[in-house]
């Protein structure tokens, strides 16, 4: 966060936590970052420094595309330069960030908007209905993203078990009856298309020689 935008990263391993920290040292968690999508892209195309960072929450690996090296593969590839800039197009970035920490929603909807948002990229459908989320967070990132408290995030996830919306065990999520829930997020909100960041092939043209290793942040 607030360095210059060089280039642009691609993610080729693991998950990496997206926040913004204010003048006040304020933490906003507003996406995460999975294996082939681009990240760094906003800042580099609006010539602004980095708005956000990128905390590991797995192991990681990414690779860094020097301005360069990437404006001579659009130049070269208009198919690729299209497809790059309709997905940026589509990008909603940090923006359903008010919905998610919206003080006039509960803490119940604003995770269930969250869960919604997550459905596409991280949770498999079960053969009875059920949805199966493998969120790679911890409670505390996931009551940043809603922003709320760790033990508010509890009592809500709690409400839902006890009402048998859900099974909640470490960072996996069982939602039993989706319909039921997501159409209770959608009398309580107006939610927008989730949050994706566009996607490269490895065979980009970069290869391991720029890539490296992101540290694992814990917590």
């Amino acid at each position: 966060q607030g360095s210059k935008a060089e280039g642009i990263y691609c993610m080729e391993s693991g998950i990496a936590l997206l926040s913004h920290r204010s003048e006040e040292g304020e933490m906003t968690v507003f996406g995460v970052v999975g294996p082939g999508e681009c990240f760094g892209y906003r800042s580099y195309f609006a010539d602004d420094p980095h708005g956000a960072r990128a905390s590991a929450l797995s192991r990681c690996k990414y690779c860094f595309i020097p301005r360069d090296t990437f404006d001579a593969l659009l130049y070269s590839n208009k198919e690729l330069a299209r497809s790059f800039l309709r997905v940026v197009a589509r990008d909603q970035g940090p923006r359903h960030g008010p919905s998610l920490r919206n003080p006039q929603l509960s803490v119940r909807l604003r995770l269930i908007y969250l869960l919604a948002l997550f459905r596409e990229r991280f949770s498999v459908e079960q053969e009875n209905g059920e949805l199966l989320f493998d969120l790679p967070m911890t409670r505390r990132n996931i009551a940043a993203m809603i922003g709320t408290r760790p033990e508010t995030l509890t009592r809500a996830l709690g409400a839902l078990e006890r009402e048998g919306a859900i099974l909640f065990d470490r960072h996996l999520i069982r939602v039993i009856d989706p319909h039921r829930l997501f159409d209770e997020r959608a009398r309580g909100t107006v939610a927008g298309p989730s949050n994706q960041s566009p996607h490269l092939s490895p065979t980009c043209g970069v290869r391991d020689k720029r890539c490296r290793w992101l540290p694992e942040v814990r917590g």
